[in-house]
């Protein structure tokens, strides 16, 4: 398995230097399945000499979450005698070691309970922001859905439809250029005194997959009309 952390920069490839390579042949090294997204093949090494081969940090954040086969191929004049099949799993993010998603507005009471004063909210309702995280990249796709217990049920939210990353957020972070807000009268129909929460998806792979819960750390809150 892969923790995908330890390979923030990218993976690496070692070939045992027990494989003979025969002069008239050129090893390659294949991450994934041929043709699929987050696949990488190359035949350079890091440092020449060696058999230490880099995966780029795009094709690991592409696969985080799934398995996949990692190869090599001596190539020659008869064709390519492949080696047998590893298997690898890149591990989901650790939650623990994600940025949470951050409110306006928010006062903490008793040393940890995070609470909504409904005096505080302005007009344009709560924004909300998220740090970048390790790994992001443009291949992301995110979605952010806010939800609490009015008269009627749960109600949601949804402040982020399952949209690409843009540019500028890699290093500013989602909404951190844009006004993205939960609206008042969204909150004016909540219960008082109930619990409300914001929870973040985000696919890996262009929005091909989603996580059937939030991936990335919940922030939950309290709705006060005090």
């Amino acid at each position: 398995m892969l923790d995908p952390f330890d390979a923030e920069e990218g993976a690496a490839v070692a070939i045992t230097e027990t494989v003979v390579i025969k002069p008239n042949e050129q090893l390659w090294v294949q991450w994934g399945e041929p043709g699929s997204l987050g696949a990488f093949r190359t035949s350079s090494p890091i440092v020449v000499g060696t058999r230490r081969y880099k995966i780029p940090k795009r094709e690991v954040a592409l696969n985080i979450g799934k398995g996949l086969p990692v190869y090599y191929e001596a190539v020659g004049p008869d064709g390519p005698l492949r080696s047998e099949i590893l298997q690898l799993k890149v591990m989901a993010l650790d939650q623990g070691k994600l940025p949470v998603i951050q409110c306006s507005h928010v006062v903490y009471q008793n040393g940890q309970e995070a609470v909504v004063n409904w005096p505080d909210v302005p007009p344009e309702g709560l924004k909300l922001t998220l740090k970048p995280w390790p790994l992001i990249m443009l291949d992301q796709h995110i979605r952010i859905v806010v939800s609490g217990h009015t008269t009627m049920g749960v109600r949601e939210w949804v402040a982020v439809e399952k949209r690409p990353l843009a540019p500028q957020e890699l290093v500013a972070g989602i909404c951190g250029t844009d006004n993205l807000t939960v609206p008042k009268s969204w909150l004016a129909d909540l219960i008082p005194d109930q619990g409300f929460v914001v929870s973040v998806y985000v696919s890996f792979d262009s929005g091909i997959t989603w996580p059937n819960s939030p991936n990335f750390r919940t922030l939950h809150l309290v709705f006060s009309v005090q």
